[in-house]
């Protein structure tokens, strides 16, 4: 009878052996798929980051050409220089460089967010750069966008088809020499200088900042856990 209950004992200890082994390497399947996956996840969110990187320096660099384009047109407005029609025209193309604004990229990170595997990133200080800049600063983002729009944008659609008149039977414009003398243009210049100026050298600039530091603990990340 002792003989039967030690078998039914050991029985019962291999069935659970069995199962619990089963589990854990059941565990342990699932966490090499979630830590390849998440490899993917983090490329894809490089790749979103230096996109990020590439489009606000694009961004700044015609922001800061727009801000030199108002510099010259102010100058010009005051009498204090003169330029020709064809410069005048250019200037005033570049000033519409103000109207630029940042769409970032997030879609990977929101891929990894939703599956849950960005909580799989074992480095904490990652995890925390990577919700500052796809929380934080992508909302700062969106906001300080709909601030520049209605700063500039806004205000330009309307002045600027009173400014550069479409010619009669053409799709070309000529500029309206009237409305640039207007005191109401040269106030709405320095209205976008100012708005430009605080979007280019607060906003994106600390964006980048954030971004290109992000990349580079990102790429380390990356040879720290899979190379």
């Amino acid at each position: 009878m002792l003989g039967n209950s030690k078998k039914y004992i050991f029985e019962l200890v291999a069935i659970f052996l069995g199962i619990s082994l089963s589990f854990y390497a059941e565990n342990y399947r699932q966490d090499i798929e979630i830590h390849n996956l998440l490899k993917d996840d983090l490329l894809s969110i490089n790749a979103d980051i230096s996109n990020d990187i590439n489009e606000m320096e694009r961004i700044d660099k015609r922001i800061k050409i727009s801000i030199i384009a108002i510099d010259s047109l102010r100058l010009y407005l005051t009498d204090k220089i003169d330029v020709d029609q064809t410069i005048l025209d250019r200037l005033i193309k570049r000033m519409l460089y103000s109207r630029n604004t940042f769409f970032p990229y997030g879609a990977a990170y929101q891929v990894a967010q939703n599956s849950g595997r960005i909580n799989a990133i074992i480095d904490q200080d990652l995890m925390k750069l990577l919700s500052e800049y796809y929380q934080n600063n992508y909302e700062r983002v969106r906001i300080n966008n709909l601030l520049h729009d209605d700063a500039i944008t806004k205000p330009l659609a309307i002045f600027y088809p009173k400014l550069m008149v479409r010619k009669e039977f053409s799709n070309d414009r000529e500029l309206n020499e009237m409305v640039l003398k207007k005191k109401e243009f040269l106030d709405l210049l320095i209205t976008i200088q100012y708005s430009a100026e605080i979007y280019t050298n607060y906003i994106i600039k600390n964006t980048l900042i954030t971004a290109q530091d992000l990349k580079t603990r990102v790429e380390a990340y990356l040879i720290d856990e899979y190379d």
